[in-house]
This record gives C-alpha cells, sequence and structure tokens, in this order.
C-alpha cells in the first residue's frame, strides 16, 4: 500500500508537516499508545518524502516506508536518537545527504537494489551500525557517508561503484577489512584516516 507510512514509538510523533513533506495531503494519522504502532495515511500514492520529514523526531522508534517513495530529501531522519530499525520503499533511487545522520540507534537497514548513490554524511555517527551492504547499483559513496560509525565492522563495496569520497568511511574504528573493487577509479582524501581495527 502506497499511500501509508507505518511507524512505532514511543509516544505520537508530531511535527507541523505541510502539503511539501510528502506531497500529498494526511488524511488520518493514529497511534496506539498501547501497541506503540503509529499509521499515517494519505490521499494519494507517496512519491517523495520532503527535507527533514521526521527530523529530531526522538520519540520514534521504526518506520515502514512505501514502494512509491523514489526519493527523499536530506535530513529526513537526520536526530532521531532512539531510530533503531527502518524499511526503506525498494525504488528509492538516493540515500540523500545526512538522511540518517547521528541516529545514533540505527542498526538495522537494507539499502534497496535501485539507489545509485549514497549521499554526503548520510550515516554520520550511526553507532549501532556494525555491518552494511551496499548494493549493486550504487556508483558514488559521497563525502563522509559513513563518517564515524565506530563499530561498522563489515562493509561490501560493489562492482558498481567508481568513487569513494573524502572522509567517506573516517574513523570507523572496529572496520577490520575492506575489499576494493576494480571499478573504483578515485578514492578521496582520508578515505579510510582513523580506521585503527
Amino acid at each position: 500500500v502506497n499511500n501509508i507510512i507505518l511507524y512505532t514509538a514511543t509516544e505520537k510523533v508530531t511535527k507541523d508537516w505541510t502539503f511539501d513533506a510528502f506531497g500529498a495531503k494526511i488524511l488520518s494519522h493514529e497511534w496506539n499508545s498501547t501497541t506503540g504502532e503509529g499509521i499515517i495515511t494519505f490521499d494519494a500514492e507517496l512519491r517523495t518524502i520532503g527535507e527533514r520529514a521526521f527530523y529530531k523526531c526522538n520519540s520514534l522508534t521504526s518506520i515502514t516506508i512505501p514502494d512509491g517513495v523514489i526519493a527523499m530529501g536530506n535530513e529526513v531522519f537526520s536526530s532521531c536518537d532512539n531510530l533503531t530499525s527502518v524499511t526503506l520503499g525498494k525504488y528509492l533511487t538516493e540515500i540523500s545527504d545526512e538522511t540518517f545522520a547521528y541516529c545514533s540507534k540505527l542498526a538495522n537497514i537494507s539499502i534497496p537494489d535501485y539507489v545509485m548513490e549514497i549521499g554526503d554524511y548520510a550515516f554520520r555517527n550511526c553507532n549501532s551500525l556494525t555491518s552494511i551492504t551496499i548494493p549493486s547499483g550504487v556508483m558514488s559513496i559521497e563525502v563522509g557517508a559513513f563518517f564515524y560509525c565506530y563499530n561498522l565492522a563489515y562493509v561490501k563495496i560493489p562492482n558498481s561503484v567508481t568513487s569513494i569520497e573524502d572522509g567517506a568511511f573516517r574513523y570507523c574504528e572496529r572496520l577490520t577489512s575492506v575489499t576494493i573493487p576494480e571499478s573504483v577509479n578515485s578514492i578521496g582524501d582520508s578515505a579510510f584516516e582513523d580506521c585503527i581495527s
């Protein structure tokens, strides 16, 4: 169903959303205080989620984005301190700048196969991430994409990637090994600096 967002939270997520946040009008927003489950229903299929739509929603613990969403703005989930799990729509094409920055409890995420770029500081300070599989469509890992993900121990970079930008994995202190495929033709400054393991 592409006109609903499902989530769990410790309290109802309250934001002053406008039409621009989702490109559709909210018909209803319900939250069950017993189960913590919320459902936001829209009057049309969601195709985009606007910049900072869930920024600093500290009550949010998990969220499921519908498959119809192909683009999200910057910082959509940035600084959601208690967000632990995210399910992204399978047709999403990009993880935008700082999408999950400072989501310190985010431990479970699967990047959809259609994603082509992981933006600047997309997962900055996601300290609970221990592994990540980058799908085979990604061509660029941008500046600081996994900056200070200090528990990230495993990463698989596919043959589609051509560039790893400045500081992409800097301060990934528990990263023990990484295989860089032959497709990569540029590695930016400090891309693996302070990866002390």
